[in-house]
């Protein structure tokens, strides 16, 4: 076991979600991306991102990157063809995918106002706790949620959708290691 393998809670400051993107939390799972490939390039990675749009957006950062970063363009060489190759995807699209790192962009957060709005799109979903779950066992050693809200900010009821609940609870699970 290394250093960092489990839950791991990545807060994202001065963040914010418009537009269905969150150009900063982005950023920072990039540079998170990078320091993998640099420190563990044995290790298989997926990035998750919860909507399609922030998908897209990782995955345009993530080839500007490579431009510049050879070490980053080695790591997607080196793990192409093979069972679990590197990539980005979305939440609707991860099913039977397992890697030794997943990297997961919760994607929404406060808007210009500093509000975190409720509507959490396919997790607010019927089934969207099946998703977060087979999301969250999908990790061998480690599973790094990049968050830019605290999980309080989830506001749950009894009539929240039971994905929100399992999001909500997983988030303070990862910032907190209590269950």
């Amino acid at each position: 076991e290394r250093d960092g393998d489990g839950v791991n809670f990545r807060p994202v400051s001065n963040a914010l979600y418009a537009s269905n993107v969150n150009v900063v939390e982005a950023t920072a799972v990039v540079e998170a991306v990078r320091r993998h490939a640099a420190e563990h390039p044995e290790r298989t990675l997926l990035v998750v991102t919860m909507n399609q749009k922030q998908r897209e957006l990782v995955d345009s950062l993530l080839q500007r990157a490579e431009k510049e970063d050879p070490v980053l363009t080695a790591f997607r060489a080196r793990h192409e063809d093979t069972l679990e190759p590197f990539g980005v995807k979305n939440l609707e699209n991860v099913q039977g995918d397992e890697r030794d790192v997943i990297m997961v962009s919760v994607t929404y957060g406060p808007n210009a106002a500093g509000v975190v709005h409720q509507g959490f799109g396919p997790v607010n979903a019927t089934g969207g706790e099946r998703r977060l779950n087979v999301l969250f066992t999908r990790a061998k050693f480690r599973l790094d949620v990049f968050c830019s809200f605290d999980p309080t900010a989830l506001r749950v009821s009894e009539d929240s959708p039971r994905g929100l609940v399992v999001l909500r609870d997983y988030l303070r699970f990862a910032k907190e290691g209590t269950l």
